[in-house]
């Protein structure tokens, strides 16, 4: 019964790890190296290096995210 149980979570851990490389981490790589290939390193280490102040690595991270919802239909904040 426990080598059964156990056997169970090693293949729905498996199935997990294989879903996620294809649905997070392959697309992930692909979209940093469409950055790497079109943005200049400089400009990314401006923003987002650990030199670059808080407040401008926020405002970069936000102001992609908030552009990114208004796109998708996803914006949720009210604007009066």
């Amino acid at each position: 019964m426990a080598e059964q149980l156990l056997q169970a979570g090693l293949n729905a851990l498996k199935g997990y790890v294989a879903l996620h490389v294809l649905t997070c981490l392959v697309p992930a790589f692909l979209l940093a190296g469409a950055i790497v290939s079109f943005v200049s390193r400089e400009t990314i280490i401006g923003y987002l290096g650990s030199a670059a102040s808080k407040s401008k690595s926020l405002w970069c991270y936000g102001s992609r995210l908030e552009s990114l919802a208004r796109r998708t239909g996803q914006w949720t904040i009210n604007e009066a």
